[in-house]
Order: structure tokens, then C-alpha cells, then sequence
């Protein structure tokens, strides 16, 4: 049981290093807009397994080939199978989700599926 729980940091960092390559795949240009501890970051989220992905405004920050890239990276987690549930105030991000659910003070206001 110790021998196994010693491999977890080693298992861990193989996931990170993995995905970071995946991540670097989906990228939209050979120069990979995305910067290099973006990249670690998402790549250090995914490598736990989660069975939802939570990604608050993941592009508020970002300019826009680069918030297309991450949304790229969204697109392909979800076509593998990932539940992604995308947070933003951004119409074109949201314009991209297959469902949208709209909060309006706390409250839930509408829901839209895509047909």
C-alpha cells in the first residue's frame, strides 16, 4: 500500500507531462499562441481526472487567438467524453456550448438547448 502511494507523485507528473503534450497538439498554429504556464496549468487540472471540468470565464483574460485556442482545447475535452461546465459573460464563448443556462441574480433564468 506505501510502494503505491509513493508512485502518486511520479504518476501525477507522467499525466502533466502527457497532457501538456496533448495540450500543445490542439494548439491552432505551430507556434502554440498559448504560453507555456497556461498550458502547465490546464495540463495540471486535467491530470487529476476530474469527472467535471469547471472553467470559470477560462478566456476572460486572454486575446482572442488565444481564447480561441483554449476554447479549441474545451471543444476537445468535451468530443472525449468530459462534462464541461463553461462560466462566462462572453456571448460569442457561450454562443459555442451545446446548452446554456442563463443566472440572472441568483436566479435561473432561461435554458437553451442547441437542435
Amino acid at each position: 500500500m506505501l510502494f503505491r502511494h509513493a508512485l502518486v507523485p511520479f504518476i501525477f507528473r507522467f499525466r502533466v507531462r502527457r497532457l501538456t503534450n496533448w495540450i500543445s497538439l490542439q494548439s491552432s498554429t505551430s507556434l502554440g499562441i498559448i504560453n507555456t504556464p497556461l498550458r502547465t496549468h490546464i495540463a495540471r487540472v486535467l491530470a487529476a481526472e476530474p469527472s467535471i471540468i469547471l472553467a470559470d470565464e477560462p478566456t476572460g483574460n486572454l486575446d482572442s487567438s488565444s481564447g480561441a485556442e483554449i476554447m479549441g482545447i474545451i471543444k476537445g475535452l468535451h468530443q472525449a467524453g468530459n462534462t464541461i461546465v463553461l462560466i462566462t459573460h462572453d456571448s460569442s464563448v457561450a454562443g459555442q456550448a451545446q446548452r446554456k443556462v442563463y443566472v440572472h441574480d441568483g436566479i435561473l433564468t432561461e435554458r437553451e438547448a442547441r437542435t
